[in-house]
């Protein structure tokens, strides 16, 4: 469906050239046409390369974020909190964050948030405040309302990094096997 999609793409920037037509000079639109009917020649190499050119943009990114990450724990005191209009206890959030954290828990036990962490970083809005603060403080303990950073770091590398490695590679080996055939 993505190749479909490309293609598609591919065939309404064709189509609009087309219109443009004789702006683009002869020799120019002479390549196009030979590009576009070769395409189908390499069928396996176009999916590889694509899937291939899409991993490494989201390699790139995922790499962006977790510098950013890195850079913004390592420079600024950052306060994460969480909240929601449901009705929701801290012990059901707890449950969906280690099924979250399920990945890395067993290797990075600090990057799973335990009730302590949720109960500490619960914030409500309309109070403008942590709700487990004493009256005139703003937070219940000020070093563990940073101790997100690890879920997010984990949760990145785990979803977001790690398998676009994966496809990256899995392209990379695909088109020379394309290739090679």
């Amino acid at each position: 469906d993505l190749r479909e999609a490309a293609a598609g793409l591919v065939m309404g920037v064709d189509r609009a050239l087309a219109r443009v037509g004789h702006a683009l000079g002869e020799d120019r639109r002479a390549a196009w046409h030979r590009l576009r009917s070769r395409r189908s020649l390499y069928p396996a190499v176009e999916r590889w390369l694509l899937l291939g050119a899409t991993q490494t943009f989201g390699v790139a990114f995922n790499v962006g974020a977790l510098l950013s990450l890195a850079a913004t724990v390592t420079f600024t005191d950052v306060a994460f909190a969480w909240g929601s209009t449901l009705t929701v206890e801290v012990d059901q959030i707890a449950r969906v964050l280690g099924a979250i954290a399920a990945p890395w828990g067993w290797a990075w036990p600090a990057a799973v948030p335990d009730a302590a962490l949720l109960e500490a970083t619960r914030y409500a809005h309309l109070d403008a405040a942590y709700l487990g603060a004493a009256p005139g403080t703003r937070v219940v303990d000020p070093g563990l309302v940073g101790a997100w950073w690890r879920f997010l770091l984990a949760a990145v590398l785990a979803y977001g990094l790690l398998p676009r490695l994966a496809l990256a590679a899995a392209a990379r080996r695909g088109m020379r096997r394309a290739l090679a055939s």
